[in-house]
């Protein structure tokens, strides 16, 4: 006998058999298979499997092989590639167009089918086309990545709304997504080196492009299961979400801007210059907008991002180059460089985050982020060891030290990530959870972004300047130099730490934060001159309520219909 719980799960869920009766079929009951599947394509796939979690595995680990092809500086390297990884730092810019502009009454679906033609397209021609030009090539990257952020995006908005209506089952869900994404970030690291070596750098392209086009299925399946409403275009710009609104516009706008001129013109400094006021835009922009304790927050982590100045261009020629280009270099090989360093990295960034529970929870907010600041600079300074060589003067082989260095690295990478996102989580305002996550993320990849153009002034001054030719030794001269600046350069914010970050314990509260604007001065100033009031996050859902109300009100059609 079944009972009628049982019943309706054995109907929306056509998972059976040993595996799946237990995690899976719980899943599947309490949210439905469509939801399950649209996780399986959207992240586990597209997201886990083919970007590596993000920035990496098929589509991001060949990207500087590729650049090598065409002998890229690596100050211009690091450019490129910031510019290419920008998607995924305008992720609020994303959510407003999908929000605000749906497409014959559909805020997602539409948008996923759209983003999935572009990148699957650009996949193809990546790895098709070998004689595209530079510029078409990054353009095509960045299409690729704008199809990996975009459907990020919209499947977190999608599975945010099944979790506000079974939060019981939350963990069960994140853990089933995490865990899927590991999976497959697992699988294509393992791989992506062995194509490159055996069947060159385009190969694995290859197998990427059918591996996103599956995420058309999206689309005509409706996984979503989402229903055309009425609805008005632009309907995020107004009311109380128009500080974030306004957020999202300017600074997606002009990361945007900021990409195609490094695609497509301008020398380095040009771009260096327009990423500084990028930096000084987004900051204050940022700060006059969200509420004071928020801002600071937000100021703290995007100028330690920024500060970051990233030397992994130079540093990618230097642990790459053959005998014929650089003689006394470590020489490792493709497989090694991106799938055994990747298969390190990954393990021993879950001995990061077991050390970081154990021990480290109740740690206050300043004092672990200064303790992970410290290890990290230090950690950093190691790697200058192998770059002057000293390590093969001692009899270490470069192989030994580049794992056990980059090990040591992502364990504390973990520590001083974890509490990151977990004060970040901590500031979003019950009821807009999702868009301040978007955009406190969103700034932290953008400053993460502007670092690695630093990073590329840094190399220019330095002259440090490799390109893959025949005996650039001399170009390596100064890299200990600019890995020591890089590795010191984030310490430098912690003297506004007790300043900018609450001095309290992980495990409490952040008290009074109601909204996500509130007394910020953007908010005062609307309020003043156009009388748009600030409310309670935990009241938006009755201000929509009220919002469809009064169309529905002022709407004397019956017809389901969009008015733009």
């Amino acid at each position: 006998m079944h009972t009628e719980t049982e019943k309706e799960a054995e109907d929306t869920c056509p998972v059976h058999g040993p595996i799946t009766c237990g995690f899976l079929q719980n899943l599947c009951g309490a949210f439905g298979w469509k939801l399950l599947l649209l996780i399986g394509l959207a992240e586990i796939t597209l997201k886990g499997f083919v970007a590596g979690g993000g920035s990496g595995g098929l589509v991001g680990l060949p990207i500087e092989y590729l650049m090598r092809e065409y002998n890229v500086p690596a100050a211009d390297l690091q450019v490129y590639k910031s510019a290419v990884l920008i998607p995924w730092a305008i992720k609020p810019l994303f959510g407003l167009i999908a929000d605000s502009m749906p497409i014959l009454g559909f805020n997602r679906t539409p948008y996923f089918a759209i983003n999935s033609i572009a990148g699957v397209t650009a996949l193809f021609l990546i790895a098709l086309v070998p004689s595209l030009s530079l510029s078409i090539l990054l353009l095509m990257f960045f299409l690729v990545f704008m199809d990996i952020a975009w459907s990020d995006l919209l499947t977190e908005a999608v599975y945010s709304t099944h979790l506000r209506s079974k939060p019981e089952e939350g963990p069960n869900l994140i853990s089933f997504i995490w865990g899927g994404i590991g999976i497959g970030k697992l699988v294509c690291i393992s791989m992506v080196g062995v194509l490159m070596e055996h069947f060159g750098n385009r190969s694995p392209y290859l197998i990427a492009a059918p591996a996103a086009a599956f995420t058309l299925l999206i689309t005509f399946l409706n996984l979503p299961e989402e229903t055309s409403r009425r609805g008005r275009c632009c309907k995020k710009l107004g009311g109380s979400e128009m500080p974030l609104a306004i957020v999202g516009l300017v600074i997606g706008l002009g990361a945007l801007s900021l990409a195609l001129l490094s695609v497509f013109g301008g020398d380095l400094a040009t771009k260096v210059t327009c990423a500084a006021i990028l930096a000084v835009v987004a900051l204050g922009l940022v700060s006059a907008a969200l509420t004071p304790i928020v801002a600071k927050v937000n100021a703290f982590f995007f100028i330690q991002s920024i500060c970051s100045f990233s030397i992994s261009g130079a540093s990618f020629y230097f642990f790459t180059d053959g005998p014929v280009e650089y003689p006394e270099g470590p020489h490792l090989s493709k497989e090694f460089y991106t799938s055994a360093i990747g298969l390190v990295s990954t393990v021993f960034s879950l001995f990061g985050m077991v050390i970081y529970n154990r021990w480290m929870q109740h740690w206050r907010y300043p004092f672990i982020l200064m303790m992970g600041s410290i290890l990290a600079c230090v950690c950093n300074l190691v790697s200058c060891v192998v770059f002057t060589r000293t390590n093969v003067r001692l009899g270490i082989s470069d192989k030994f030290f580049v794992l056990a260095s980059d090990a040591v690295q992502m364990v504390v990478m973990e520590i001083a990530w974890l509490p990151n996102m977990l004060l970040m989580s901590q500031l979003c305002p019950k009821g807009c959870e999702a868009t301040m996550f978007a955009l406190l993320a969103g700034m932290g990849n953008l400053g993460a972004n502007l670092g690695n153009y630093f990073g590329a002034f840094l190399l220019k001054m330095l002259g440090v300047q490799p390109t893959g030719e025949p005996n650039e030794t001399a170009q390596f001269e100064n890299l200990w130099l600019a890995a020591v600046v890089s590795a010191i350069a984030p310490m430098i914010p912690l003297a506004l730490v007790f300043k900018l970050i609450p001095n309290i314990s992980q495990k409490d509260p952040i008290k009074g934060l109601t909204s996500s604007s509130a007394g910020s001065p953007l908010s005062r100033f609307l309020e003043k001159y156009f009388g748009i009031e600030d409310i309670p996050s935990d009241d938006s859902t009755q201000e929509l309520e009220n919002m469809v109300s009064s169309a529905d009100d002022n709407d004397s059609s019956d017809e389901e219909k969009v008015v733009c």
